[in-house]
């Protein structure tokens, strides 16, 4: 069996062809009608003294910043700009840093630049939990943060009662859906494998923050590239158990119909969870880990912690996307479902599906009719030589689980050349190739007699001769 492997972003294969992205119809059509459309009047500039909005400037970059004034630019439905801040971020002299940044989404995205995507990937403060109090605070960086910044922030005070705003952004289900500024993810793992070979905008991610590099994410025990693609990649051979990081697949817009017009958060937040385990398969992928990988600036890294990652994370973990295989169950995981779960059968499946099961704090009962679990996974030396009863070949490297689990409990496996050599079960190491040609000879001598003998008369006697033949040539030759 050969192994094709597929080139990953940042090969040098890749970053020296021809940048290509694969079309997305929909979601680029789409995207593009929203950014070249003129916004109303109501949407673009003004809400009036008397809006039960309140009007708090949410940047406050200015020098002539005013809370107070007549009119303010909307962000989000909590997050206002007044219009000195508004036109401060943008305008010269002050407005060096827009241009830069613009110059990057030019070059990383389809649709076009605007002011309320840069305020909100650029100058609007971060959001995290304290370590202590577990209260959203505002934590205020020019800097990109990362996942230390959010495991190791901690409140100047705790007794300090959470902000009016984040109690109602917490409150609100449908707060997303009433927001004018999707939010970008910044420093996302999927650029592993996503780096030139998608728009930012069609997968969620930050257009300046393709030069972080993910690396440091990775096992470094392992190289988890070698046997997990998570994502489709454009222009190459298509690889099972991958999904579109640019569009929702059939189950998801099932499960989400929220999102089916507008995709972008969930693929976000989705491609975020996969690539953590993607990087990670030897450890159990919590909600909180997930969280810790989560970079967004403004209130929306509130709802998104709060309601859409833990959503998506169940989904996957039903769907079986993630914490699969043969990891190590924390302490944490608790039972969360009062009824139990009977398994009939321990064989691979069987077997697969209590785990699965048991990953999520089901109380799991097997059941099996033989004395020994395994089903049809056992080998067998009445021949005189060691032979599987049940299958002896896995298909396919890349997301496959059998590979997967291998590397997870440290172990190896063979792939074979288009030769496949036979093996002494016996004495160990490649047998001769005369007596693999002769074996392989009689082999299929044997087939054919198995063949013939449904149809004779005699086709016991005629099947168990040709055995008995096969058994003194094996015996003979090792």
């Amino acid at each position: 069996m050969e192994v094709c492997k597929t080139p990953l972003a940042g090969d040098e294969t890749t970053e020296s062809s021809a940048r290509k992205r694969r079309r997305c119809a929909l979601m680029a059509t789409k995207i593009i009608k929203e950014s070249l459309k003129v916004v109303s009047k109501k949407q673009r500039t003004i809400l009036s003294r008397n809006s039960p909005v309140p009007l708090t400037c949410c940047i406050r970059i200015s020098p002539k910043c005013d809370v107070d004034v007549n009119s303010v630019h909307i962000l989000t439905k909590t997050e206002l700009a007044c219009s000195a801040c508004y036109h401060f971020v943008h305008k010269k002299p002050n407005g060096l840093k827009f241009e830069v940044w613009k110059e990057a989404h030019v070059e990383e995205s389809r649709c076009r630049a605007v002011v309320n995507n840069f305020i909100q990937d650029i100058i609007l403060p971060y959001w995290v939990k304290c370590s202590k109090c577990t209260s959203y605070r505002c934590f205020v960086s020019e800097k990109c943060i990362d996942s230390q910044d959010i495991v190791n922030f901690q409140c100047e005070n705790c007794e300090e009662p959470e902000d009016k705003a984040v109690l109602e952004v917490i409150g609100d289900p449908d707060w997303l859906k009433k927001t004018n500024t999707f939010p970008y993810f910044q420093r996302h793992p999927a650029l592993i494998w996503l780096k030139g070979q998608y728009y930012c905008d069609e997968t969620g991610m930050s257009p300046v923050e393709t030069k972080f590099d993910p690396a440091p994410l990775i096992d470094a025990s392992f190289n988890t590239t070698d046997f997990l693609l998570p994502f489709h990649i454009p222009h190459t051979e298509a690889v099972a158990s991958c999904c579109r990081p640019d569009t929702m697949e059939k189950d998801e817009l099932e499960e989400f119909v929220a999102y089916a017009n507008e995709q972008r958060p969930f693929l976000a937040a989705r491609n975020l969870i996969i690539a953590i385990w993607s990087c990670r398969p030897f450890e159990y992928l919590t909600l909180k880990k997930c969280l810790e990988f989560f970079v967004c600036r403004g209130h929306s890294r509130i709802w998104l912690s709060e309601h859409l990652i833990p959503q998506t994370y169940n989904f996957l973990m039903r769907k079986g996307c993630i914490n699969v295989g043969a990891v190590t169950l924390p302490p944490e995981i608790q039972q969360i479902y009062d009824k139990k779960v009977i398994v009939v059968g321990a064989g691979i499946s069987g077997l697969v599906a209590a785990r699965q099961l048991k990953m999520q704090g089901v109380d799991v009962t097997i059941l099996e009719g033989r004395n020994r679990a395994g089903g049809r996974m056992k080998d067998t030396t009445s021949m005189g030589v060691a032979a599987g009863c049940g299958a002896q070949l896995v298909v396919g490297v890349h997301n496959n689980p059998i590979s997967l689990m291998y590397r997870q409990l440290g172990l190896d496996y063979l792939i074979p050349s288009r030769t496949c050599p036979l093996l002494d079960a016996l004495k160990g190491g490649i047998v001769d190739k005369r007596v693999d040609d002769e074996a392989e000879t009689h082999f299929n001598f044997l087939l054919e007699s198995a063949a013939h003998g449904k149809t004779s008369k005699q086709k016991s006697d005629v099947v168990q001769e040709d055995c008995s033949l096969l058994c003194e040539f094996s015996m003979e030759k090792w």
